[in-house]
């Protein structure tokens, strides 16, 4: 099969069952009939990669995403609400009710979604806030500072029990973050 992750990287990886390989196609796409795309995710030392290819027969909406969940404590250690996270990004694009972005680019300075340095993700969650209410908790898009095309740091997460850090980088002008008080997950 692959080389296996090392015993150090135990992250509790829910929707994305790679933990044995070094190169594995995750699914070929069907986006539409005139579309088609494929994602594959690596691993290397200690990193998990995920490169998106999609082609298409004509101007295509598209949109792939991948919705991984992580817990650097390690799985069933708890919640992530200690994990201390940073967000390259100094504005977000406010929701409606309907969850869907209003076009407006509005500061994070002063709301709970201000995570231009390290702060505990629970710290705020709970806040009164109508974005935090609306998205049930962080379900938001932050615009990332200083995006030029090539790969750039956006967001980093860490743990302060174990020093486990992830970072993600990307070349994309926006980076989603979600957390949700609504519902909760269980590894049983």
């Amino acid at each position: 099969m692959g080389k296996k992750l090392p015993a150090n990287l135990t992250v509790g990886i829910l929707l994305l069952s790679l933990l044995g390989c070094t190169t594995y196609e995750v699914a070929e796409l069907s986006i539409t009939q005139q579309a088609y795309g494929q994602t594959a995710a690596r691993t290397r030392e200690s990193e998990l990669e995920i490169d998106y290819l999609a082609t298409t027969v004509k101007p295509t909406v598209l949109n792939l995403t991948h919705h991984a969940y992580f817990n650097l404590a390690g799985a069933g250690k708890g919640d992530i609400s200690g994990h201390e996270l940073t967000i390259r990004g100094d504005r977000f694009t406010p929701v409606g009710e309907d969850l869907i972005p209003t076009g407006e680019l509005r500061s994070v300075k002063g709301m709970p979604l201000d995570f231009t340095t390290p702060t505990a993700i629970g710290a705020r969650i709970d806040e009164d806030d109508e974005q935090l209410r609306l998205g049930g908790g962080y379900d938001h898009n932050w615009v990332l500072n200083s995006q030029d095309g090539s790969p750039a740091w956006a967001a980093r997460v860490y743990e302060p029990t174990t020093g486990r850090v992830m970072e993600v980088f990307t070349v994309k002008p926006g980076q989603t973050y979600r957390h949700t008080t609504t519902y909760k997950f269980s590894t049983q």
